[in-house]
């Protein structure tokens, strides 16, 4: 056999292992996939349950097409965030007559920061400063919830709010890990997408969930 025949033939054998390997490949995939580690299934459950996005995309930008949708069709009247109280509670001002009103954000509660009764809690002036950061100023469109008050006790409006690009901003502070699922009373329209985003965030050690901060502790 000439040295340039049996050259083929070694390049023939590495061709027919790749295509054996590759069809290895395919027919086992679907299986690999339920012995992929539990985090790493359950976030993807979460991104494509409830985003239809990827996690990496979910988290970068944090509005469903369904919120998208209902905020382009639904939710006309436009306010500006003219402070921030806490890292739960915002003050808006609607464009159209300058009234201000106060909002607490349905699901979620913030660590401390500004409670005279209280002392600060852990990561409370980081929460504070991060929903600053991202919507002081900014334009942002509210949605009520039917199984909840239209208000609170203290007279603050209990609403979802979404910056202009259809992020909401509740549900940004828990997956971010800057605010703990919390439910008053009775269950709201996204408590589970919220209890899970919680798990999420505490999985991953992120923002007050981080052994560096709060290990989720107040």
């Amino acid at each position: 056999m000439s040295a340039s025949h049996g050259s083929k033939i070694n390049k023939l054998l590495q061709s027919l292992i790749v295509i054996i390997a590759i069809a290895v490949i395919i027919e086992f995939l679907p299986g690999a996939k339920t012995m992929l580690p539990a985090s790493v299934s359950f976030e993807k459950s979460i991104a494509e349950r409830i985003t239809g996005q990827s996690l990496k995309g979910f988290f970068a930008n944090n509005a469903t097409p369904t919120e998208a949708a209902y905020l382009n069709s639904e939710l006309q009247q436009k306010y500006i965030v003219t402070k921030i109280v806490d890292g739960d509670t915002i003050d808006i001002q609607n464009e159209s007559n300058n009234s201000v009103t106060r909002v607490r954000l349905i699901g979620i509660n913030s660590p401390e920061s500004v409670d005279p009764r209280r002392t600060v809690e852990c990561f409370g002036l980081e929460a504070s400063k991060y929903i600053k950061t991202i919507a002081q100023g900014q334009e942002v469109y509210v949605q009520g919830d039917d199984s909840q008050d239209k208000y609170d006790r203290y007279d603050r409006l209990l609403a979802y709010v979404y910056l202009a690009d259809g992020q909401m901003i509740n549900k940004k502070m828990i997956a971010d890990g800057y605010a703990y699922e919390y439910t008053y009373d009775k269950p709201y329209k996204y408590q589970k997408d919220f209890k899970e985003l919680e798990s999420f965030a505490k999985r991953e050690g992120r923002g007050l969930w981080s052994s560096d901060t709060c290990n989720g502790l107040k």
